[in-house]
């Protein structure tokens, strides 16, 4: 038996509690909001999170892997170009251990397929950033940001969209 859906919107003062006068929007939270409006709400609205059995699914690999490509290329800037394999590997083990640290884990516990995985990933992010290496060193691009901020108190200022009831929208993020 199917339901009719109902209007699903909710009274403006609602809205004004859950997401506040000032909207502060992301790339990321403009694309949730056009995928899915529910979504939205429900992550940005409410701030449920959906609760994940650990492991090392894509999303926890890409993380790791964005996260040590940001460090050793923002570590190194202006000689991108002559990083050897070795300052590489040193660099990739040495953030490997500070991410594991930040969250305050101990990668000796998480297990033989943890640790396998783990070493497979630094291996890509070796090779990745062994490729990167040898494309700067036949240009000459150079790094000028890496995680640039666009915020308020940032270099570069959100983009604000007054609103016809007084408040606003301002678009912020991050640009890898």
């Amino acid at each position: 038996e199917s339901q009719e859906i109902k209007n699903l919107s909710i009274h403006p003062d609602t809205a004004q509690k859950l997401y506040g006068k000032d909207i502060k929007l992301s790339a990321s939270k403009i694309d949730t909001y056009f995928h899915c409006k529910f979504q939205y709400f429900c992550r940005y609205g409410l701030g449920a999170k959906l609760l994940r059995k650990a492991d090392m699914n894509a999303l926890v690999r890409g993380t790791l892997v964005h996260y040590l490509l940001e460090k050793v290329l923002s570590n190194h800037k202006t000689d991108v170009q002559d990083l050897t394999g070795d300052i590489i590997s040193k660099e990739v083990d040495r953030f490997t251990d500070a991410y594991f640290a930040e969250l305050k884990i101990d990668k000796a516990q998480l297990g033989v397929v943890f640790g396998y995985m783990i070493k497979s990933l630094k291996s890509l992010v070796i090779g990745l950033l062994e490729r990167i290496s040898a494309e700067f060193s036949q240009s000459a691009f150079k790094i000028d940001e890496c995680e640039l901020q666009i915020g308020d108190l940032q270099e570069i200022k959100s983009l604000k969209i007054d609103l016809s009831d007084g408040g606003s929208v301002c678009v912020n993020g991050v640009i890898d």
